[in-house]
């Protein structure tokens, strides 16, 4: 039911409350106010748009908190005792600033099904001054409230346009209003005094009804029917309550009348109604083509069903009437009959739902439903119509939306899309990258042109979308052609200055985006940021005369093979002499004519020196003449005019070859094998029983870890619901539940470097940028003002495959690490770059106190820790990550002068490790 507004003009509350001379307020369970009459407006200064549906209003009244709280706990001890309190005198601050005195009166009233608090507050600063300064007995002040209580009863009984009585013990009427006058033809002097029950048709029934109230307390709706003194017969409904004195006795009944002359006559003028629509409704409902169903919404039962619905569901007539609806939909019980209740009430006309046929087949339906009373009884009239078709077209196509745009906006190529009306329609994230733009600020506009010029013109797409192809040569001159790829689009690449700083230069495609019918219904321009390409041509042109003289006059003896087929593109000066042949033969030999290896091994050791697992080979190189020479090589990826070719410099090493091998020969070897043997067997004793120890210590710290959580859970909630319920709780109690939920979430911090010791690292690889993990690890973990920061990160380094998370969390562990070794102040210096051996390397260094070299062994150990609340495991389970990524972590420290943390990861591992 919804409920009334009480500050609504136009209803007989609103009439009483806002002719009150007093302050009135109702308030919901949870104190917020709902009504706010005009004197409370006058009274306090605050309107009702600044306190309606809400409780900061009483802060206002009364702002010092101390007074507050002694009004509030007078307010709980009289409420636990009497359910009400009656002349409870506080002192209010009013908005202007003026202190005035209110004596508050409070009642709990039932509405719209639902308990409200309503709070009557009594201007009394006149009579409290009254008090102070010409001390006025007792019995004048009585006389004063009840002399204002009777003419405020009167305003609230004549301000009624419905009849009022007031009844005593005995049935005697002790007060009237106006409406009671009229009603009955009867004056006020004539009623009041005289017998309740006479003005009825049922005497007896009246006086049965106000028997009632004073039995039970209160009477609803209470049909009767009034006698005018003329004879007229007025139907009405009648509300009443019992009145108490002010020590809680009842004194008398308030009786309200409602005249239903009206509604009265509305039911007949129904029942006339519906006894001639009957023959239309019943040609209506089995004559129509629509399938239809009326059903009894208390019980679910089919009562009738057209010829239609037959026809559909496969049943007849009488197997219909003998089913329920949840028989059709097989939804449950009591959801279809909760889904019934809000369409007899009309919350709801309209439902989407499955309904099985008499051959199991299973089709999507809508329907349309209302109450209807048919024989007196309300049923439900439900018209279905099928919708499978439709669902799954809808489905069709929003599948088919959801999948481009989650193409869209995965893909890492800048996009964006327009309609026909020039307004973008899709702005992907990685065009949000490239401009600078955000999507929220251009979809919806036509301001497509903003990423790329500084006035507005028109994009590519632009002028496909205007069909206006014969413009583009136009805008974009030499640097536009036609695509060879996608039919009906345009390319090109220009230079726009005014992205970033120094520009970019931008290769992009303009398509149509046509339906089925050949209509151009939009547009899509997709963007490549090819300003790496173009100075990298830049400057290879000016580098291939640096790299010619390198090269060719480079004492060494060099090649350029192709690590593709082992063929040598080129040979230096130095190669010629070396090997006796000349740059024309070599540049037709392999490099495997040079060491007389497989063809295919040689081809694999160029492929691990391409991905840079290995750059030092030693092999046997055979020279023109057929001298078989020892040579150590020294190679690298390398291009050449666009070319990736494999750079390789090559060196004599065959008469250190063979002092080694002299030397070699008069070694100790026995000496050396028994030495090894023992090293081997002791090591492998070591770490086996280390393993055993580390499963139990894993098995212990997960069953530790899952235990101790859901206790923790209870105390951390219990923390919270006190902190909820406690309105200004003592200092003491509120630093206690401070203490509370820290050391929880110190103990859930544990409990988690428990569980990630105890469970093996799993990662969810993609492609990471480290230096954006590395700044978001110092924006979530603030380094304190006496800390010095400083930032060396590479920004060219490559993007890595990864976890982000658990790199964050390795960066997290080491940033607090080395803050925690800096306690009174320090320099914490963070570095980034890539490695000779292509590994991304991240150090964290601090300044702090250093470590012992006797704890230096121990530090990846678990439950090692030189701190106070540590438990030693975050070193051990961030060594886990770091290996899990194929990478490695090493330390460096001297004790007081800092710690270096050094992690090293490779750019790419594969998929599940």
């Amino acid at each position: 039911m919804a409920e009334k507004n009480m500050n609504h003009p136009g209803c007989i509350e609103t009439d009483i409350i806002e002719n009150a001379n007093d302050l009135i307020v109702v308030l919901d369970p949870q104190g917020k106010v709902l009504v706010w009459n005009r004197a409370a407006e006058s009274i306090t200064g605050y309107s009702r748009n600044d306190v309606i549906g809400s409780r900061d209003v009483w802060k206002r009244l009364y702002p010092d908190a101390d007074y507050r709280r002694r009004i509030t706990h007078r307010i709980t001890d009289i409420i636990t005792k009497n359910q009400y309190f009656e002349n409870l005198e506080t002192t209010i601050v009013t908005k202007a600033g003026e202190q005035r005195v209110i004596s508050w009166n409070t009642r709990q009233i039932e509405y719209g099904g639902d308990y409200r608090a309503i709070a009557i507050g009594r201007d009394i600063t006149g009579i409290a001054k009254a008090k102070r300064d010409e001390q006025i007995t007792e019995r004048k002040k009585a006389e004063e409230a009840l002399r204002w209580a009777s003419a405020y009863h009167r305003n609230l009984i004549e301000a009624s346009l419905d009849p009022l009585v007031t009844i005593d013990p005995d049935g005697k009427i002790s007060d009237v209003n106006a409406a009671t006058e009229k009603i009955t033809g009867y004056s006020r002097d004539n009623l009041v005094g005289s017998d309740f029950s006479y003005y009825f048709t049922e005497p007896k029934k009246a006086r049965e009804g106000y028997e009632k109230v004073f039995k039970e307390g209160i009477v609803r709706d209470y049909e009767l029917e009034i006698r005018h003194k003329d004879g007229l017969l007025t139907p009405v409904l009648y509300n009443a309550s019992v009145y108490r004195d002010e020590s809680g006795n009842v004194t008398g009944v308030f009786a309200a009348a409602r005249d239903i002359t009206d509604r009265r006559r509305a039911e007949e003028a129904l029942k006339e109604i519906l006894k001639e629509s009957e023959a239309r409704y019943n040609a209506l409902f089995f004559n129509t083509h629509s399938v239809s169903l009326l059903i009894d919404p208390d019980t679910g039962m089919i009562t009738d069903v057209n010829s239609a619905a037959c026809k559909y569901y496969g049943y007849s007539r009488e197997q219909l009437i003998t089913m329920r609806i949840f028989d059709l939909n097989r939804l449950p019980a009591d959801k279809v009959l909760r889904d019934l209740s809000a369409a007899k009430k009309e919350r709801e006309k309209h439902f989407t739902s499955v309904h099985y046929l008499a051959n199991g087949e299973c089709r999507n339906v809508e329907v349309y439903s209302g109450p209807i009373t048919v024989k007196g009884k309300t049923l439900f009239y439900s018209i279905i119509h099928d919708i499978t078709d439709r669902k799954r077209a809808e489905e069709a196509l929003r599948e088919s939306e959801t999948k481009l745009n989650v193409i869209l906006q995965s893909s890492p190529i800048p996009k964006f899309v327009i309609d026909t009306g020039h307004r973008v329609i899709s702005w992907n994230k990685a065009l949000e990258e490239t401009s600078g733009i955000k999507a929220k600020d251009v979809i919806g506009t036509n301001q497509q042109w903003r990423a790329f010029y500084d006035t507005e013109r028109p994009c590519m797409a632009d002028l496909l979308v205007d069909g206006a192809v014969d413009k583009i040569p136009e805008l974009y001159k030499d640097k536009v052609k036609k695509s060879e790829v996608v039919e009906g689009a345009y390319e090109a690449t220009d230079f726009f200055p005014h992205i970033d700083r120094t520009g970019k230069w931008l290769h992009f495609i303009a398509a149509p985006i046509i339906d089925a019918d050949g209509k151009v219904i939009g547009a899509i321009e997709t963007l490549e940021d090819i300003t790496p390409l173009v100075r990298a041509q830049q400057e290879l042109k000016e580098s291939e005369e640096q790299y010619s003289a390198l090269f060719y006059n480079n004492y060494s003896v060099s090649l350029l093979i192709d690590p593709d087929t082992g063929i040598i593109v080129d040979a230096n000066n130095a190669a010629v002499r070396y090997y006796g042949y000349s740059r024309e033969q070599l540049t037709s030999m392999g490099i495997y004519d040079l060491n007389r290896l497989p063809k295919d091994s040689v081809v694999r050791d160029l492929q691990r020196a391409k991905d840079k697992k290995e750059k030092h080979f030693l092999s046997t190189h055979y020279l023109a003449g057929g001298e078989k020479r020892n040579v150590e090589v020294y190679s690298g990826p390398i291009r050449v005019k666009g070319k990736p070719l494999f750079y390789s410099i090559i060196h004599d090493i065959t008469d250190r070859k063979q002092a080694e091998a002299d030397l070699k020969k008069y070694s100790d070897k026995l000496e050396e094998m028994v030495s090894e043997r023992t090293k081997n067997l002791r090591e492998a004793q070591d770490k086996l029983v280390k393993t055993e120890k580390l499963a139990v210590l894993g098995k212990l710290a997960g069953g530790v870890g899952h235990e101790l959580r859901n206790p923790l859970g209870a105390i951390k909630n219990a923390a919270y619901f006190l902190n909820m319920v406690l309105e200004n709780p003592d200092p003491d109690v509120k630093d206690t539940i401070e203490i509370i939920n820290k050391e929880v979430a110190r103990s859930e911090c544990i409990i988690s470097s428990l569980l990630d010791f105890a469970r093996p690292t799993i990662l969810t690889l993609r492609k990471v940028a480290v230096n954006k993990v590395i700044s978001e690890t110092v924006t979530r973990n603030p380094i304190p003002a006496n800390i010095t920061v400083t930032s060396n990160l590479d920004e060219t380094i490559p993007e890595i495959m990864a976890d982000p998370d658990k790199l964050l969390q390795v960066f997290t562990n080491l940033i607090t690490n080395a803050v925690q070794a800096m306690p009174d102040s320090g320099k914490l210096t963070l570095t980034s770059y890539l490695s000779d051996t292509g590994h991304v390397v991240v150090s964290v260094r601090d300044t702090g106190v250093g470590i012992p070299e006797e704890n230096m062994k121990k530090l990846f150990e678990p439950l090692f820790t030189t701190k106070a609340k540590g438990i030693g495991l975050g070193l051990v389970v961030i060594k886990a990550i770091v290996k899990a990524h194929h990478g490695s972590i090493d330390v460096q420290s001297e004790v007081g002068k800092g710690t270096t943390f050094t992690v090293k990861l490779p750019i790419g591992i594969e998929e599940g490790h």
